[in-house]
C-alpha cells in the first residue's frame, strides 16, 4: 500500500475534512504560533467508527481501508503523544502523507468535548465545540506504540 503526499487531488478531501486552517481555541488562527495541545489522562474516548475521509470515496486507495482500524488504547496513545502541526507543514513536508482511511470518534474531559479523525498515516484532526480545529502528528513519537512490533510506519509498505 502506498500513501501519497497531500497534493492538489487530496486538497478537496482535506477541505471537506475541515483542516484548511489550524485554529486556536476561541478563533481561527493563521500560520502563526502553534496552539498548545495536551490530551489529559482523565479524558474518555467514545465509540470509534472506521471510514473514509469525505470526498475520498472514489480514491484508488480506498480498497485498503477495510484493513485499517484503531482501538481506544491506540487512539489514546496517539492523542497523548502527538504534537500540533501547521497546515503548511502538512501540505509541504514530505513526512506528512495523506491517506483516505480514517477512524472517527469523540473524546471528553472536564468541560471539553472534541470530535477527532485519525488517518492511517497517524495524522489527527481535532474539532472543538468552539469551531476551532487542531491538526496533530506523531513525528515518530507514537508509531511504535500504536503499531507495536513495527520499525517502519505502515505507509512505507
Amino acid at each position: 500500500m502506498r500513501w501519497k503526499r497531500c497534493d492538489r487531488r487530496a486538497a478537496a478531501c482535506i477541505a471537506v475534512v475541515g483542516v484548511i486552517l489550524l485554529a486556536a481555541p476561541g478563533g481561527v488562527a493563521a500560520e502563526g504560533p502553534m496552539p498548545a495541545w495536551r490530551f489529559p489522562e482523565n479524558a474518555t474516548i467514545g465509540a470509534l467508527a472506521r471510514g473514509v475521509c469525505k470526498g475520498c470515496e472514489n480514491d484508488r486507495d480506498v480498497k485498503y481501508c477495510r484493513d485499517f482500524s484503531l482501538t481506544r488504547s491506540q487512539v489514546r496513545i496517539l492523542l497523548s503523544k502527538a504534537r500540533p502541526i501547521t497546515e503548511q507543514q502538512f501540505g509541504q513536508d514530505p513526512n506528512y502523507l495523506w491517506a483516505p482511511c480514517v477512524v472517527r470518534g469523540e473524546a471528553r474531559w472536564d468541560e471539553t468535548k472534541v470530535r477527532f479523525e485519525i488517518s492511517a498515516v497517524l495524522i489527527a484532526t481535532v474539532w472543538f465545540d468552539d469551531a476551532s480545529t487542531q491538526r496533530l502528528a506523531c513525528d515518530g513519537a507514537c508509531e511504535e506504540a500504536v503499531y507495536p512490533g513495527t520499525r517502519v510506519h505502515p505507509r512505507v509498505r
